[in-house]
């Protein structure tokens, strides 16, 4: 890659970017402080994103709306997640 050093800088472009709340997923907090994904007594209802409280799982990225998804259809549709 060093032989095309000079050939990439000059066709590269850099811009600085702030994500102020990136952390905040990571804040200290207590297990009420976000939705279950299916809560308590709900048939059609679910909550999906990186802001809920995924059973037995960490939030993280995006991968973390996507499993929340997955959670959301397991439990409305009845069926049981084979680990």
């Amino acid at each position: 890659m060093l032989d095309l050093r000079d050939e990439m800088l000059a066709h590269t472009y850099v811009s600085t970017c702030m994500m102020p709340y990136i952390t905040s997923q990571f804040m200290p907090r207590h297990i009420p402080d976000r939705p279950k994904v299916v809560p308590d007594g709900c048939t059609n209802l679910a909550f999906i994103g990186q802001y809920v409280e995924p059973p037995s799982d960490a939030v993280f990225t995006v991968e973390t709306s996507c499993r929340t998804g997955m959670y959301a259809a397991y439990a409305l549709s009845g069926v049981e997640k084979i680990s």
